[in-house]
């Protein structure tokens, strides 16, 4: 249609598509979209069923979208709580040589920190999606997964 933008499909909708499953990016493709014009029509008892399924389907695909979200979220804040600190100290003691300094040590901590729970954060979501569509989890989580 006209002004309609149909969703990108990405990696992701590429690795489900061959657990033989589906993403709102896949389902609105032409291609399925005339396919399910052309298939028969479904019965008053499994209309209902069909709406739960796609909408359970839907919620999971937004929950682990969310705890993305979060991910990035909570990222975000130490990084930017961490630049401010950065700021702070070079703005109240122009004078410091920031080399060495204890407080860029500990900034560099916190942001280690914050990358390797990013990294456990990350590699659950995966799991908890693999195992949603039967996908198996081969050795370690990519980081380039999503």
């Amino acid at each position: 249609p006209a002004g309609f933008d149909l969703p990108e499909i990405n990696p992701l909708d590429h690795q489900i598509a061959l657990a033989r499953g589906s993403t709102m990016a896949l389902d609105t493709t032409r291609t399925r979209l005339q396919a399910v014009k052309s298939a028969r029509r479904r019965s008053v008892p499994e209309t209902p069923e069909d709406k739960r399924q796609l909408w359970e389907q839907q919620e999971r695909e937004n929950q682990f979208y969310e705890h993305y979200l979060h991910i990035f979220l909570n990222t975000t804040a130490v990084a930017i709580k961490v630049s401010q600190e950065l700021s702070l100290l070079q703005l109240f003691e122009p004078e410091v040589n920031l080399a060495g300094h204890p407080r860029v040590w500990e900034a560099a901590q916190k942001l280690r920190d914050a990358l390797r729970q990013v990294r456990e954060r990350e590699a659950v979501a995966e799991y908890e999606w693999k195992k949603q569509w039967s996908m198996p989890r081969m050795g370690m989580p990519s980081t380039r997964w999503i």
